[in-house]
């Protein structure tokens, strides 16, 4: 849900949340702390996945900082225990062969069929005149 900032000083100002205060902060900052870009961090303000985004009167978004550190902990959680990239490629079979396998296999391809032979040049053109 998007909230409309009663001005920029809100927008900027410590917010009370319960017991904690809790700092807005910018795309850029937001996106700083989830390694992320600043249209990422936008995509998941609209969807929601920041919580609750206020915005200034100039449409800037901010976003709190519980909400960000709260996705980065739900991100942790949802890898956890998952394989890392290259051990799933050596589980799915992607490393069962050497490097230079596929690249001889190209090359003795390319050996078997005959060469093309150079097109013939263009006479040289007669003068006109």
């Amino acid at each position: 849900m998007i909230e409309e900032a009663s001005d920029d000083a809100k927008a900027s100002s410590v917010v009370a949340q319960g017991a904690l205060t809790d700092v807005l902060l910018t795309t850029a900052e937001a996106a700083a702390k989830l390694d992320a870009s600043r249209p990422y961090v936008a995509m998941l303000c609209h969807a929601g996945k920041l919580g609750d985004v206020v915005m200034t009167k100039e449409g800037h978004r901010r976003t709190r900082s519980s909400a960000v550190q709260a996705y980065l902990d739900h991100r942790a959680k949802q890898h956890e225990g998952a394989k890392s990239p290259r051990q799933a490629g050596v589980d799915a079979g992607l490393y069962d062969y050497p490097d230079g396998h596929y690249v001889n296999g190209f090359r003795k391809e390319d050996a078997s069929t005959p060469a093309k032979k150079a097109a013939p040049a263009k006479a040289a053109r007669k003068s006109r005149r």
